[in-house]
């Protein structure tokens, strides 16, 4: 499994997770689609090959590209009840079959990746970071975090 940071900060977020078995996991879209698309191709990575897209929290540094993005490429995209509900004009560009909610704090796979969504603060209704599971090996995503707690702290500890 590796991880491939596109893209941090204000003016947008979006990470790579992939399993060694092809499985390519983007980690919010927060930028236009085209900057996504471009982004990928830099890396050698055909933004075809996308698996799936899985949301932090709904704010648009987080979001931006993710409903065209899907639309394009036919990409089903990941996300609480919570953010959904705040993601409306997301929702509305996109297919049904491809609006996957998830619950925080429970485990699911997006094929051969286990994705377990847990609790940051922050300030949205429902946000969360990752940790991702394949390959023998675990890696985690949480950003936007002002603090850490003592749960979060050992949701990322290695294990």
């Amino acid at each position: 499994m590796f991880f491939v940071p596109l893209y941090s900060g204000s003016s947008g977020n979006c990470s790579l997770v992939c399993s060694d078995s092809g499985t390519r996991i983007l980690v919010d879209a927060g930028l236009s689609a085209t900057t996504i698309k471009n982004a990928l191709l830099k890396c050698r990575i055909s933004p075809e090959s996308i698996s799936a897209i899985v949301i932090t929290h709904e704010h648009s540094d987080h979001i931006k590209g993710a409903g065209i993005l899907s639309k394009q490429l036919d990409i089903p995209i990941y996300a609480n009840a919570a953010a959904w509900e705040k993601m409306q004009g997301v929702r509305d560009r996109i297919r049904d079959k491809n609006i996957r909610v998830f619950e925080t704090n429970k485990d699911f796979f997006i094929s051969d990746i286990g994705v377990f969504p847990f609790p940051i603060p922050h300030d949205t209704a429902d946000p969360v970071g990752f940790s991702f599971f394949a390959d023998g090996r675990k890696l985690s995503v949480a950003t936007d975090i002002g603090h850490t707690t003592q749960e979060i702290e050992d949701i990322l500890a290695v294990v």
